[in-house]
């Protein structure tokens, strides 16, 4: 299983998108690696780092692409069908987790999953997160404006977010965060309607489902 070590932060500053900040100077570096064989070349580089602190997790991606499509622009739109980054994470001992998704310019689709067993719409027992705690994860993307048609060029860009704690409180309880706490996420990259569609992990998918928590790897609160 792939484990990752966030570090502590006594202060996350504003975010600035700046990945390579003094920040992130002891943040530990992820890349996505595993790629899915129903993926089309050429595939982008995809890293990400984390922090965490007092009042919730600071995450950076930075990805190294070849292609930008950003159409959709508001809360819970299907953001996968984008050029898209993921971070799903269940804390430990609660009931199912949380996909946070992001297209390139940041809009945000973010659910509750706690039955990932597939339907004809969705899932067999999920919820969305409400719009007004969605705001409250804040983000920011180095691409400030929609991309409404696919544009294939050599392009780097930068998707940073917060997460607050309290929100993930309110979805999944009373939950404590302790340095030594480990829990399960995963990592993603995708563009599902992009000319070369791709899927990307940290943590191996066994099937082209991202939804799949037996497949999360493990991330371990640090001091």
């Amino acid at each position: 299983m792939n484990k990752y070590n966030i570090k502590y932060s006594e202060s996350i500053p504003i975010l600035n998108c700046d990945f390579e900040g003094p920040k992130w100077d002891e943040a530990e570096l992820i890349e996505l690696k595993y790629v899915r064989p129903e993926s089309v070349n050429p595939l982008p580089k995809t890293s990400v780092k984390l922090l965490w602190g007092e009042d919730g997790i600071n995450g950076i991606f930075k990805v190294e692409d070849h292609s930008l499509l950003a159409r959709y622009t508001n809360i819970h739109e299907p953001v996968w069908r984008d050029s898209c980054v993921e971070f799903f994470v269940k804390p430990k001992g609660v009931r199912g987790y949380i996909n946070f998704e992001f297209n390139c310019i940041g809009t945000l689709l973010c659910s509750h999953v706690t039955n990932h067993e597939r339907t004809t719409d969705g899932f067999r027992e999920s919820r969305r997160i409400e719009k007004e705690d969605c705001q409250s994860v804040l983000r920011m993307s180095s691409i400030n404006e929609p991309v409404p048609v696919e544009v294939t060029a050599e392009k780097e860009w930068y998707l940073e977010f917060f997460i607050p704690f309290e929100l993930l409180r309110k979805y999944f309880g009373d939950i404590t965060i302790n340095p030594g706490d480990e829990w399960t996420s995963n990592f993603y990259k995708c563009g599902d309607d992009l000319i070369n569609p791709h899927w990307i992990a940290w943590s191996e998918v066994k099937e082209l489902n991202f939804h799949s928590p037996e497949d999360f790897g493990k991330i371990v609160f640090g001091k």
